[in-house]
C-alpha cells in the first residue's frame, strides 16, 4: 500500500483505521482477529503510542483454551470469582422466567445473567458478542450456578454507518477495492487481476446480503473460510462435523432456534467430510435455500441467515485446473448434496483455484478498516 493511501485511510476514518500486520503477531492465536484489532485499538493512548506486549499478556491471562476448561471451572468454584475473555451468547427461556447465558470458551455451561445486562447489550440475544465477562459462583441459592455479574463488550455493536457513506466519494473505486482487501485482512498486491480481487471480495457478500448461497471449491489452504471466521462474530463455522436439525434449525427438546436462525452466515467448511446421517436435514436445508423458510416440528418461520459451503477439489499437475477425471465439479460434496436440486440453489460458484494460498505475502502488512467495525457494516 503506496503512502497517500494510507495517509487517507488514516485521515477520513481515524480510530476505525488500524494496521492489520499486528493482529496476525506470535500470541494472538486463541483471539479471532477481529477481537484482537479492537483490543489493539482501545490500547493505543491519546498519542497513538501502543504496548502488545500489555493486549498479548491480558489474553494470555483471561483467556482459557479447551484443555483448561476444566480448571478454570474448578478454580471459578474455589475462588468463587473470576474474568474470561468469551463469546457470551444468551437464550431467553419463557419457562423458567430467566435469560440462560453459554459461553462457547466453556462448552455450553448454563449462565444466568441479568435482565439489566440483556436491556443494555439487546445484540447478546442474536449471535452474541466478545467481550470480558466478570463471573461469580453462587452457592446461596436453590442450586449452585455460575452468574455473569458484568459484560464488557469488545465489538462495536452500532457501527457509524454514515461515516462509510460520508467518505465513500472520496475513494477512486481502484483505492476502494485496496481498502476493501486490506480491511478484510489481505495485501492488495497479491491479487495481480481485477478478477482476482473480486473473486476474494466475493467471500463478504453473505455478510452483505441476506440468504445468499454460496460455494467455494478449491485446493487446501487457499483460506477459502478464513476471511469470515475472522470478520465477524455473526458467522458460524461447522468444520466437517455431524450436521443435525436440532443445530442448525430447531431443536424440538429445547424449544430453541437453531444456528440458521440465529447467525448472519452458517459456512459448512470442509463440506466434503460433513456428515448428514438424518435424510430430512438435507430436504429442509432444500427448502430453506429456497425459501428462507425454516420448518421443523410443526413450525415455521423465516430467516435471512447466508448458506456457504468450501470443499477441497484436486487440480491438475499444473495447479490451475480441476482435475479433468471429474465427472462434474459437485462430485467432491457428500453424497446428500450431490444433486441437481441443490446446485440450482446456489447464486454463486466461487472457482477457489485461480486465488494464492494463504502465506505471510498475502496477509495485509498496511492499513485497513478495524475488523468489527468492517464486519458489522457489512452486515
Amino acid at each position: 500500500m503506496d503512502a497517500a493511501l494510507k495517509s487517507k485511510i488514516e485521515h477520513h476514518f481515524g480510530r476505525m483505521a488500524v494496521d492489520k500486520r499486528q493482529a496476525l503477531q506470535a500470541g494472538f492465536e486463541l483471539m479471532p482477529r477481529f477481537v484482537t484489532e479492537y483490543l489493539l485499538a482501545a490500547a493505543r493512548d491519546r498519542n497513538g503510542a501502543l504496548d502488545v506486549h500489555d493486549v498479548r499478556d491480558r489474553i494470555r491471562r483471561f483467556s482459557v483454551d479447551a484443555d483448561r476448561r476444566g480448571e478454570f471451572v474448578s478454580r471459578l468454584m474455589r475462588d468463587k470469582e473470576a474474568r474470561l475473555i468469551a463469546h457470551l451468547e444468551v437464550d431467553p427461556r419463557p419457562d423458567r422466567n430467566e435469560h440462560i447465558g453459554r459461553l462457547m470458551q466453556l462448552d455450553g455451561h448454563e449462565l444466568s445473567i441479568s435482565d439489566s445486562l440483556v436491556g443494555r447489550y439487546p445484540e447478546l440475544l442474536y449471535g452474541g458478542l466478545w467481550g470480558t465477562c466478570a463471573l461469580f459462583y453462587d452457592t446461596q441459592g436453590f442450586r449452585p450456578r455460575i452468574v455473569v455479574t458484568d459484560f464488557s463488550p469488545y465489538q462495536l455493536t452500532r457501527p457509524d454507518m454514515d461515516l462509510l457513506c460520508r467518505v465513500r466519494p472520496e475513494f477512486s473505486m481502484d483505492e476502494w477495492i485496496q481498502l476493501l482487501l486490506q480491511s478484510a485482512g489481505y495485501r492488495p498486491e497479491a491479487f495481480p487481476t481485477l478478477r482476482q480481487k473480486l473473486l476474494v471480495l466475493a467471500r463478504l457478500v453473505p455478510l452483505a446480503q441476506g440468504n445468499v448461497n454460496l460455494i467455494e471449491l478449491g485446493p487446501r489452504g487457499t483460506g477459502k473460510s478464513y476471511l469470515l471466521r475472522n470478520l465477524s462474530s455473526r458467522t458460524y463455522l461447522l468444520s466437517g462435523a455431524r450436521a443435525t436439525p436440532a443445530s442448525l434449525l430447531y431443536d424440538l427438546n429445547r424449544r430453541a432456534v437453531g444456528m440458521v436462525g440465529r447467525r448472519k452466515v452458517v459456512v459448512f467448511d470442509e463440506v466434503g467430510a460433513t456428515s448428514f446421517p438424518d435424510v430430512s436435514l438435507v430436504a429442509a436445508l432444500k427448502d430453506y435455500m429456497e425459501s428462507g423458510n425454516i420448518a421443523r416440528g410443526g413450525r415455521s418461520m423465516t430467516g435471512d441467515c447466508s448458506l456457504v459451503f468450501t470443499g477441497n477439489i484436486d487440480l491438475e499437475s499444473d495447479g490451475l485446473t480441476p482435475r479433468r477425471d471429474y465427472l462434474h465439479l459437485f462430485e467432491v460434496l457428500p453424497y446428500e448434496l450431490c444433486d441437481s436440486a441443490v446446485a440450482d440453489r446456489f447464486h454463486a460458484f466461487i472457482p477457489g483455484w485461480e486465488l494464492p494460498k494463504i502465506s505471510d505475502d498475502v496477509l495485509a502488512d498496511g492499513v485497513g478498516l478495524l475488523g468489527d467495525y468492517f464486519g458489522e457494516v457489512l452486515c
